[in-house]
C-alpha cells in the first residue's frame, strides 16, 4: 500500500505541536522518552553489513528499490572512482555502536 500525502503525519520535532494537533513526541509520557547522544561517523561504503542496511530500509515507509545496499554497491562500483566518499553511519555515541 502506498501512503497519500494527506494520511502522513505531519514533521514536527519531537514534541512540537504540528496542524493536526498532534505531537512529535513518543507515545506515552514524553519525560520518559530514553535519550541518548548520537554522533555521525565517516565509513567505507564497504564496511557497511548489507543485511543492516537492507534491514533500515524495511523498516522506512517510503524506500524505493534504489534505497537498497545493491543499488548503492552498483553506483559505487560504476561511479565511485569520481565520488567523495561520504557514507555516514550513525552510532550511539556512548556505547560506540550503530543506532537501530
Amino acid at each position: 500500500m502506498i501512503p497519500a500525502l494527506q494520511a502522513d503525519p505531519d514533521c514536527a520535532r519531537p514534541g512540537a505541536v504540528s496542524s493536526s494537533g498532534s505531537t512529535g513526541a513518543p507515545a506515552g509520557n514524553p519525560e520518559a522518552a530514553p535519550s541518548r547522544t548520537l554522533r555521525a561517523e565517516r565509513v567505507a561504503f564497504e564496511d557497511v553489513d548489507p543485511a543492516t542496511w537492507d534491514g533500515l530500509v524495511r523498516l522506512n515507509p517510503y524506500a524505493t528499490p534504489f534505497s537498497r545496499w545493491a543499488f548503492h554497491r552498483a553506483w559505487w562500483d560504476a561511479y565511485g572512482e569520481n565520488a567523495v566518499p561520504d557514507t555516514l553511519r550513525i552510532v550511539d555515541a556512548a556505547a560506540g555502536t550503530a543506532a537501530p
